[in-house]
């Protein structure tokens, strides 16, 4: 593993090369992209402004990256719609998220029907998790494939099966510990309204001491955010679930942290119940 200092320098290197009035948001970029290299996080997905369809841009951030940090392990993710083509949505991911065991539910994880009432149990039913979860590794082996033709690719395309595949594939290489899931052909908006949510929000920050060149400006005090939810109902308030994903990060953050350059991760789980929930 680089150093989060020669990672650091890598990604400064990147952001000067972004015209000025793009750097504010390739500085969120890069920072979610640190957390990634640094293992912090396994993958994030990449939904903000105009890098959220910016496959050159990306593509750029991660060669770059890759050449400097002589690291292998950072690849960007095109999900595509297998029937039209069309790009769905675009992560950046380690090679550890891909190599993973595999998507076999472990202990505590939990997938969510997200089109079953409030009344209904929340948990999909056998066939349906078995089919999800086999699109998800039919992808991750394709991936692993991709990546021992041509080790040195940046980029990977994936294509799915189907829209509905998109949202539990992305919890999935997030590492939620709720994956939710709508079966193919049926509509996914508005899944999840008017029912009480635990919703887990997670800030990371990573401060930088004097130690490091003024140039590293975008990494002092740089913020990062994501957040996820689990229905109430299914887990009960005080939910064990998300509290030990949030030790998972915190661990991790504290194992990742050097000298002059450390995360510090700030965490909430909090209930709320919201008028419409869109997957």
């Amino acid at each position: 593993m680089q150093s989060l200092d020669t990672m650091a320098r890598a990604m400064d290197g990147w952001i000067s090369s972004i015209p000025r009035k793009r750097r504010a948001s390739a500085a969120r970029l890069a920072a979610d992209a640190l957390l990634v290299l640094s293992g912090v996080r396994g993958a994030f997905l990449v939904d903000y402004g105009e890098w959220s369809w910016d496959v050159e841009g990306l593509e750029g951030l991660v060669a770059r990256v890759r050449g400097e940090c002589e690291c292998g392990s950072l690849r960007l993710l095109q999900l595509l719609d297998e029937g039209s083509g069309e790009l769905l949505g675009l992560m950046i991911a380690s090679d550890v998220a891909l190599t993973a065991a595999g998507p076999v539910a472990p202990e505590g994880l939990s997938l969510v029907d997200a089109r079953k009432t409030l009344a209904e149990p929340r948990t999909c039913d056998a066939r349906l998790a078995a089919e999800q979860l086999g699109h998800i590794e039919g992808l991750r082996q394709k991936a692993l494939a991709l990546i021992a033709q041509d080790p040195a690719r940046s980029s990977l395309q994936l294509t799915l099966p189907h829209r509905a595949s998109l949202c539990t594939l992305i919890g999935w290489l997030l590492e939620f510990p709720a994956l939710y899931v709508v079966e193919a052909g049926r509509a996914a908006g508005n899944c999840l309204g008017s029912q009480e949510l635990l919703l887990c929000s997670c800030e990371l920050t990573l401060t930088v001491g004097a130690g490091l060149r003024p140039g590293l400006q975008f990494l002092r005090s740089r913020s990062t955010s994501f957040a996820f939810s689990a229905p109430a109902a299914l887990h009960g308030a005080d939910d064990e679930l998300l509290r030990r994903y949030l030790r998972l990060i915190e661990t991790r953050a504290a194992r990742h942290s050097e000298g002059d350059v450390a995360w510090s991760v700030a965490s909430s789980t909090t209930s709320v119940e919201l008028d419409s929930v869109a997957l």
